[in-house]
């Protein structure tokens, strides 16, 4: 315990001190908190779900600049600090250094810094929101707060799925399934799986008001639907599993209501899309699609409201319910037990045993989901995807390295020397041996301890309360889906279930608390230096971000020098990445000044060594320079055995004359 805390809890147990009401500082932060937590799912998610850097970058220096406010404003900031919480914040601030220090043998700076960047903001929301869920107004408006973000934005995503003619996407978003506005179909099911979980919290909590109760079962029918939608085995799986968690450890009374009158709606509602081969079988927009999709978002909007009277009438009757001879199960595990027993015989009805024994024999490698022309089939399949071959990579890193492993973000460098096919990947779909792959023993150690102890939290709390069991169930859910995917890199589906857990495992605080001594000048200003270095760190990398965006948008535009700018500028913000070096070499060979762009070509490859990419770009402009490109040419093919770009253009250097070597460069050009 940190001496704040220390110092904080004397007072408290002197019973003759005077209550001392909240500062109005601390009164503006508690309520702020979680609207900005509301408006940063939001804004996450429509930035490709915070996958690439600036969105993360921004999401850092808000996360630190709230922090930083708390720290300021509030009395005594870290009073809800539970042991179970600063075991959270400690191990996730540990693991955030651990992956920055990787740099130092991936020899990939870069990397380790978006990677470290991440990390660091999921360690800011973790101690923000736990240290303000001390405030019961807090505990109780967070799952009403990322509730409704969560189900706005998936309401959002269906829209563009149903009425496209309302909300049209771009060309390059997949349609076929349900992608928007994450923009990968697993990451949204699990997105909208989270937000069943909480709607289903919502609904069944009699704690909660009538009209908030009626809304959250009404928007559990287009929860279920946007999953659907996303064909995604996991998410549904994840969603099924966070709901019957919710409910075998909750036992809400008003369950019952809830349940009664969202399964049929939802049902119906599912049927209605996930039914409709013109909604189903268009890869593209197509006016059969437009057409059924509007027939179909009628029946969706429909069951919602239906669902939400339904429940607001059944939420009326409980009263006389309530007065029924009959009562609960009074042991969650009968029931527990009663589900699995059924499921177990039914699947020996059904045969799976031969379907498992004959998946069994190909966990040497990977299968893939057979393309049927009907994404539906999908559902019924047992292929892991590419997965397993994705695993046996991280597992070979962690051979190499067990102690520290390859390196924070070095997974799709791994994957391309590796690969025993010709998929391209860039994450390992799975947070345990990714993980284990790139940060070794200790950076898994490190974050299983942060989320273990988040989840382990969650659990113990869950008995005590409904909005507990809630958090526990998304965190579950969470853990299970980003165990098998790369929900990690994406902060928007992230942030709430990490948000929901630090909230339930936070010490909670009297409403009046004793006055006494408050936090001392040390400890604030120690915090605020801390906060002000991440903080700058963040806003240092979405700056960046948005300099070789710029850069790269107006080199392909033709305009060279407002590139060249951009370029120079994103530079001097964050020398370590090797993207804005490409951009100055492409438009220093467009200038003729071949030895200015083998120049920053070799830096580029200095600052990512491993990437087989910047070697063929070197090696391109060593062409183009009438330099041997084939020795950079073997280099790049060592990194990356299966490219078939690489293979065709080494053999085209050896049978063509030295003399058409530059040719060759400039007709393959450089892979920016």
């Amino acid at each position: 315990m940190s001496t704040l805390a220390r110092r904080d809890a004397a007072p408290a147990s002197d019973p003759a001190a005077p209550p001392e009401p909240p500062s109005a500082g601390e009164s503006w932060a508690v309520l702020l908190v979680p609207a900005a937590l509301g408006i940063a799912i939001v804004a996450l998610a429509f930035s490709g779900g915070g996958f690439f850097a600036g969105a993360t970058g921004v999401g850092e220096a808000v996360a630190a600049a709230a922090l930083a406010a708390w720290i300021v404003l509030v009395p005594r900031p870290l009073a809800a600090i539970s042991p179970t919480l600063g075991i959270a914040i400690a191990a996730l601030g540990a693991f955030s250094l651990w992956v920055l220090v990787s740099s130092r043998w991936s020899h990939a700076p870069a990397r380790a810094l978006l990677e470290g960047d991440r990390a660091l903001l999921y360690t800011l929301v973790v101690a923000l929101v736990g240290l303000a869920a001390g405030h019961r107004r807090v505990r109780d408006a967070l799952p009403r707060v990322i509730g409704a973000a969560l189900v706005v934005v998936t309401v959002c995503g269906l829209v563009t799925r149903l009425l496209p003619h309302v909300w049209p996407i771009a060309a390059d978003v997949e349609f076929e399934r349900l992608s928007y506005p994450l923009g990968y179909w697993n990451g949204q099911g699990a997105f909208a799986s989270l937000a069943a979980v909480l709607c289903l919290h919502l609904a069944s909590d009699r704690d909660e008001p009538r009209w908030i109760r009626a809304t959250a079962a009404g928007a559990l029918p287009l929860m279920v639907t946007a999953v659907a939608l996303t064909f995604s085995r996991g998410s549904i799986a994840v969603g099924l599993i966070g709901a019957v968690a919710y409910l075998l450890l909750a036992r809400p009374r008003g369950a019952f209501a809830a349940l009664t009158a969202a399964v049929p709606a939802s049902v119906i509602a599912v049927f209605a899309t996930a039914g409709s081969d013109a909604i189903i079988q268009q890869p593209q927009v197509s006016a059969a699609g437009v057409h059924a999709g509007a027939r179909a978002a009628i029946v969706v909007v429909a069951c919602a409201l239906a669902c939400a009277v339904a429940a607001l009438l059944l939420a009326r009757l409980e009263p006389r319910l309530d007065r029924l001879p009959w009562r609960p199960i009074p042991h969650a595990r009968w029931v527990a037990g009663i589900v699995v027993v059924s499921l177990g015989a039914g699947s020996v009805l059904a045969g799976a045993p031969a379907i498992v024994a004959d998946k069994a024999g190909q966990l040497t490698h990977s299968s893939h989901v057979r393309e049927t022309g009907d994404t539906r089939s999908r559902l019924t399949q047992l292929s892991d995807n590419g997965r397993i071959d994705a695993w046996r990579v991280s597992l070979d890193g962690f051979s190499a390295a067990p102690l520290h492993g390859t390196g924070a973000g070095t997974f799709a460098l791994q994957w391309d020397a590796r690969r025993p096919s010709i998929q391209t990947l860039n994450d390992g779909h799975s947070l345990i041996f990714e993980t284990l792959g790139e940060l070794g023993v200790v950076g898994l150690a490190l974050l299983v301890a942060a989320l273990g102890a988040l989840l382990t939290g969650a659990a113990m709390a869950a008995r005590r309360s409904a909005v507990a069991a809630a958090g526990f169930a998304v965190m579950l859910a969470w853990t299970i889906h980003a165990a098998i995917d790369w929900d990690w890199e994406l902060p928007a589906l992230t942030v709430p279930a990490l948000a929901l857990a630090a909230a339930t495992v936070a010490r909670p605080r009297p409403a009046r608390e004793p006055a006494g001594r408050r936090a001392g000048g040390l400890v604030r200003a120690s915090a605020l230096v801390a906060l002000v270095v991440v903080g700058a760190m963040g806003a240092g990398i979405a700056y960046s971000q948005h300099l070789l965006d710029d850069g790269v948008a107006r080199m392909r535009a033709g305009d060279c020098a407002s590139a060249i700018r951009s370029a120079n500028r994103a530079v001097s913000v964050d020398a370590q990445r090797p993207e804005p070096h490409q951009v100055l070499a492409v438009c220093a060979l467009r200038a003729g000044e071949t030895t200015s762009a083998l120049a920053q070509s070799r830096i580029a490859l200095r600052l990512d060594p491993a990437n087989w990419r910047m070697a063929y770009d070197l090696a391109m402009v060593q062409s183009i320079a009438g330099q041997d490109p084939r020795p950079m040419l073997r280099r790049a093919r060592r990194d990356n055995p299966r490219s078939w770009l690489l293979r065709k253009t080494e053999e085209r250097f050896g049978w063509t004359e030295r003399a058409d070597w530059p040719a060759v460069g400039q007709e393959a050009g450089l892979l920016v």
